[in-house]
């Protein structure tokens, strides 16, 4: 978790001046950069785009320290500056990462 947050200071910078709803579509492209497949999920009952990966780079990693899953927390978490519900986990067995931004507080 710690790691991510780290990680994603030195992205802050993209993210300055934006909403909420661009934040989200940054942060996807930012994935994208990394390697990762994501994309927004907009479902009729959210406020906020989902981020949703199709891959885990971190797959095979994840089957003996899922932990490490903490790491896109953290990395999501310091760029919107939210909490993040870790929604399904294709390392446990799901098609997709998904990715729920919580409202403030």
């Amino acid at each position: 978790y710690d790691l991510g947050l780290k990680m994603s200071a030195d992205l802050i910078l993209r993210l300055v001046g934006k909403d909420r709803i661009e934040r989200v579509a940054e942060i996807v492209r930012i994935m994208n950069e990394t390697g990762l497949r994501a994309s927004e999920l907009l479902r009729a009952s959210d406020k906020l785009p989902r981020v949703e990966c199709t891959n885990c780079v971190y797959h095979d990693l994840a089957k003996d320290y899922p932990a490490v899953c903490r790491f896109d927390i953290g990395f999501l978490s310091g760029l919107m500056g939210a909490e993040v519900e870790h929604q399904s986990c294709m390392h446990r067995e799901a098609t997709a990462c998904r990715f729920r931004f919580k409202p403030y507080s």
